[in-house]
Order: structure tokens, then C-alpha cells, then sequence
């Protein structure tokens, strides 16, 4: 049964969404469900505990259906680590079960989160999910300033799930990771070391 506080929006700060998104894919929680959409995204280390791979992983591992979308790796050849680092994170959630699409046009940020209980959570506002966007850990001149709204509301989840389902994924530009890879085999050729 949802509680009367479910309609309530609160904003935060960047490091607060950090602690936020890792309460909800990290050890605590068991989830049903989780999108990201994410235009820069990165591996990132939630201040010493555990990289984003990781806690998605255990989660898919435990049969969370997982949907992540961002731009593609960066880069013109394959060669930088951006592109390199970017990849490796892609590939291993595509090779795991996740479903992964990139649109070179995405800006967009947006967490959604239901776990095994049926409790969601709709984080939309500024931040990527990168060092930068979420905060480092005693860097504080080295981050962004980021806002976003956070709510548990079940109306708010559904429309912004449906909305994100139909134009950002259903966009005609968005590729399915497996795809986009298919069309730059010699960037992931050249990120892998490929002569």
C-alpha cells in the first residue's frame, strides 16, 4: 500500500542523487525493474562503494529487468579512453541481459527504480551519471552543479516510464546496442586493440 508521502517531490543536489540511485541498486534492495538514461554515463564509483557495473550486474543476476540508454561511446576512431572505458561498461550490461540503446542526440537524465516490493522512485533533473555529475568524494570543486526532483509517486512513474519508452527509446534514431555495434565494427575493433 503506497503512503500518503508518495506524492511528495523533493529536489536534491547531484551527490544526493548519487546516494539515492545507490540506495536503490545497491545491497538493500532487490530490483524488479530499472531504467537509466543517462547522456554521458560512466563506471562510476559511488564514492569507494562499488562501481555502477557491479551493482547492476548483482542486479540482473537476480532477474531485474534492466534498460539503460545513452549516447554512444565518444570519439571518432576508437582509439581514446572515453570511448574505450564507455564501451566496456555497455557491453558487459548488453552481454549480461540489459537492454542497452544509444541515440547520438540523447540529453536527457532520468532514474527509474521498483524493486521486488513494488516501490518506485523517479529521479529527473541535471546529472549524468559520471564523477562530475554525481560527485566525488572530497572533490568538491571538481563537481557540477546538478539539480534534480525525486518521487515515489505512482503516476509520475508510469506517465515518465511510457514517455520514455515511446519517444526516447521508440525514437526512430535510438539503435539497440548490438545494432550500433554491428555499424562500427572497425571503432570496436580499434578500441579492442584490432590492427
Amino acid at each position: 500500500m503506497q503512503t500518503s508521502h508518495t506524492s511528495l517531490v523533493t529536489p536534491v543536489l547531484g551527490n544526493d542523487v548519487a546516494k539515492e540511485v545507490l540506495q536503490w541498486i545497491g545491497a538493500f534492495r532487490m530490483l524488479s525493474n530499472a531504467t537509466i538514461i543517462s547522456f554521458n554515463l560512466q563506471d562510476y564509483d559511488f564514492w569507494g562503494n562499488g562501481v555502477l557495473s557491479h551493482h547492476l550486474l548483482r542486479q540482473l543476476s537476480f532477474g531485474a529487468h534492466i534498460t539503460v540508454m545513452t549516447t554512444p561511446p565518444p570519439g571518432n576512431n576508437g582509439a581514446g579512453s572515453a570511448f574505450k572505458s564507455k564501451l566496456a561498461l555497455l557491453e558487459a550490461l548488453h552481454n549480461r541481459g540489459a537492454c542497452v540503446y544509444v541515440h547520438p542526440d540523447l540529453h536527457a537524465k532520468a532514474y527509474l527504480f521498483r524493486d521486488d516490493r513494488d516501490e518506485e522512485m523517479v529521479i529527473v533533473g541535471s546529472p549524468n551519471l559520471t564523477d562530475r555529475g554525481f560527485g566525488t568524494r572530497g572533490a568538491q570543486k571538481s563537481n557540477l552543479l546538478e539539480l534534480a526532483l525525486l518521487t515515489a509517486d505512482p503516476g509520475t512513474y508510469s506517465c515518465t516510464a511510457q514517455l520514455i519508452g515511446a519517444r526516447l527509446i521508440g525514437n526512430p534514431g535510438t539503435l539497440d546496442f548490438g545494432a550500433w555495434v554491428a555499424d562500427n565494427l572497425d571503432k570496436v575493433a580499434q578500441a579492442k586493440g584490432a590492427p
